[in-house]
């Protein structure tokens, strides 16, 4: 409770220090800008038309800034965030935008965001600023035990890996290291050349989370010898169904009671006893040639079905997170 009382309390203290800084800026530049001569004779006096417009975007930058203030002092840490991260993307040479945001991003507890951006009012205030090195060097001291971190390790024998974390594309270089990242939500996208794209999602511990992302390669495809059985039998079959075929074509020449040479010149009761055999020969071949046909054809389909199915992209395997979903597409 006491650590959670000081955390609480530097955390007000830095938004108050913070306005402090503004107002003094404020106060400093007047005290620096230069006495007003005295007014010039009305004859060469420059028309006020002639004096320059103020920058836009710097007013636009000070009117986000001051309701960012306004929303982080009713706690609408969210909506502050915005407004000061569009202040800093318009004014990015102003220090005060970054600090406010970098207390803004502590206050959500996104501690990895929030570290960045106060090592970067420390990088940009050393020599100027003391106050404001001051107070950000003390807020990293406070989170930099708090943050995250996420460990992404790539299977050697995956070649040509890209990766997206949140979007961003990650450098080879990144992987198999302990990256800072802010707790919360996050998708990785892998990509491997002639396999399905990867999709995974899934949660980080806010304070001191330590996730880590095995992305492997699939395991080698397993042939079942159904489809290969099957395709032989159905080959036989329709070898067999043909040779029937022809055989009988050349023995009877058809079978036509009055054409069928193999029956021909035998008594009527054995003639007709020789018809039917022919006959019953001519139905296996029929049969015969049709199973040999399906049976193939469906061979082929399961072969090429499993072989659509083993593109299924890589394996991934997940600690330290929290809710995780994994889809391929």
């Amino acid at each position: 409770m006491a650590a959670r009382a000081r955390t609480v309390a530097l955390r007000g203290f830095g938004f108050g220090f913070a306005l402090a800084f503004t107002i003094a800026d404020a106060t400093r530049a007047a005290a620096q800008e230069p006495t007003e001569p005295a007014a010039a004779p009305a004859a060469t006096a420059a028309p006020s038309s002639a004096a320059p417009p103020r920058d836009e975007n710097a007013e636009l930058a000070e009117r986000l800034f001051a309701e960012g203030r306004d929303l982080a002092a009713r706690g609408d840490s969210v909506s502050a965030c915005l407004r000061f991260a569009a202040s800093r993307k318009l004014e990015p040479r102003a220090v005060g935008p970054t600090l406010n945001l970098a207390l803004c991003k502590e206050n959500l507890a996104e501690y990895a965001t929030a570290a960045e951006l106060f090592r970067d009012v420390v990088a940009r205030s050393a020599g100027s600023r003391p106050d404001r090195v001051e107070l950000a060097e003390a807020h990293l001291r406070a989170i930099e035990p708090r943050i995250p971190t996420l460990r992404i390790v790539v299977d050697g024998r995956i070649q040509g890996a890209r990766l997206e974390l949140d979007g961003a594309p990650l450098a080879p270089g990144a992987f198999a290291t302990e990256t800072p990242i802010d707790g919360g939500s996050h998708t990785l996208i892998v990509q491997v050349p002639g396999q399905a794209l990867s999709r995974f999602v899934f949660d980080v511990e806010r304070v001191r989370g330590r996730a880590a992302i095995q992305v492997t390669a699939p395991d080698p495809p397993r042939t079942s010898p159904f489809p290969l059985v099957l395709g032989a039998v159905g080959a036989l079959a329709l070898a067999g169904g043909v040779g029937l075929g022809v055989s009988l074509a050349v023995r009877c020449g058809g079978l036509a009671q009055d054409t069928c040479s193999a029956a021909n010149g035998l008594p009527d009761d054995r003639r007709s006893a020789k018809l039917e055999d022919l006959k019953t020969q001519g139905v296996i071949s029929t049969v015969a040639i049709g199973v040999g046909v399906i049976a193939t054809t469906a061979a082929a389909v399961i072969l090429v079905g499993n072989k659509k199915e083993r593109n299924v992209g890589v394996r991934l395997a997940a600690q330290g997170v929290g809710v995780a979903a994994f889809g391929a597409f």
